[in-house]
């Protein structure tokens, strides 16, 4: 009995622990302004506890604080790769989470949106700077996002058309004439039609 006791409240302190730190992590999230250094350590400490793991809540919050810190261009040069890292944690969120997403849809899934659209800004921004190799990896990445959105029911475009041909360009320019041609197949697969469309079935 002792046993069974000592267990439920150390399993009852283990909870007020964890949800403390995810309070701790959203408040510095919310904060005005945010303070998203504290936010990201509170957040990777959480989730470093194996049995956090397969908690929804706190790779929801992972994906919106590191989100945060891709935007924020102090803490963005620290953390180079949070945008992908914020992308990669929402879809843990998806795998694990036990109630049916509802804290994407309360957020009219903007986190996953803002990913998709300054993935496609900073890929348009380099193409124009004629910065191929950094275009090609922001608009693969968008195209990740985009596929995701497809494949969640997210959204109904089946295919990204622009985002296809952007990456293929951007891989072209870029040397890649191989991955260009993946890109360009897609398309060609699926018979698409429209202007800038005519030189990839060349």
């Amino acid at each position: 009995m002792k046993k069974i006791l000592l267990t439920t409240l150390f399993a009852a302190a283990g909870l007020c622990l964890f949800a403390q730190k995810l309070d701790k992590a959203k408040d510095y999230l919310t904060s005005k302004p945010p303070k998203l250094a504290e936010a990201k350590t509170e957040i990777d400490g959480v989730l470093a506890d194996p049995k956090n793991q397969k908690n929804g809540e706190a790779w929801y919050y992972k994906t919106k604080i590191y989100n945060a810190v891709a935007n924020d261009s102090v803490q963005a040069a620290k953390t180079p790769d949070a945008r992908w890292t914020a992308f990669e944690a929402l879809k843990k969120y998806t795998e694990v989470d036990d109630k049916k997403e509802i804290m994407l849809q309360l957020d009219k899934y903007q986190p996953v949106m803002d990913i998709y659209q300054t993935y496609y800004k900073l890929g348009a921004a380099d193409f124009n700077a004629n910065r191929h190799p950094e275009a090609y990896k922001n608009f693969k990445n968008c195209l990740a996002v985009s596929e995701f959105m497809t494949l969640k029911g997210w959204t109904n475009v089946k295919l990204d058309t622009s985002v296809v041909l952007y990456t293929g360009i951007a891989a072209e320019k870029d040397g890649k004439k191989d991955d260009a041609a993946v890109y360009y197949g897609r398309l060609a697969d699926a018979k698409v039609s429209g202007e800038g469309m005519v030189e990839i079935y060349k």
